[in-house]
């Protein structure tokens, strides 16, 4: 084996002789945060929505963490969704995560932005994750689609950590 240098896109950018910016959302941006919670009920239906976060199709998600209860036999899909004043429809289901198990305890949280996009799209931003052509420069909600409805009652938190910008 040879011994290799390999630069990334953003220091090939910064070493070429005619330098490119890189994006703001990939290089040298801040990062923010939501949090918050809810409880979640035994009763609660299969198809039953719980919306997180307000999001917006420029942001560049690096992180949601889920933090709960044991909601005996619950799982949760991770969609996106057009806010209540557009209709509130489904535009990504389980753009984030399919199958969360609510069943488990996760008091340290549990890391899902990656459960199903792969590492190679850490750069994208909603409306890429989405798999929309451009970016239609919404506001979204991300929210749990309860797939399996628990049977227990328990709490539910999370942080949504994103970048914010644009391309």
């Amino acid at each position: 084996m040879a011994v290799v240098n390999i630069k990334s896109t953003a220091v090939q950018n910064a070493d070429a002789a005619v330098q490119s910016l890189n994006p703001v959302h990939l290089s040298g941006a801040k990062k923010y945060s939501i949090v918050g919670n809810a409880a979640i009920a035994a009763a609660d239906d299969d198809g039953s929505v719980m919306r997180l976060a307000r999001v917006h199709s420029s942001w560049r998600i690096t992180g949601i963490k889920i933090f709960n209860d044991a909601i005996a036999a619950g799982a949760w899909g991770l969609t996106l969704y057009r806010i209540a004043a557009e209709g509130g429809a489904a535009v990504a289901a389980g753009i984030y995560a399919t199958a969360f198990d609510a069943a488990t305890v996760h008091p340290t949280g549990l890391e899902t932005a990656f459960a199903v996009r792969t590492i190679d799209k850490i750069g994208q931003q909603v409306w890429q994750d989405a798999g929309l052509t451009a970016d239609p420069n919404l506001w979204y909600d991300l929210g749990f689609t309860l797939t399996t409805a628990g049977t227990a009652a328990g709490k539910v938190a999370w942080e949504i950590e994103y970048i914010a910008g644009s391309s």
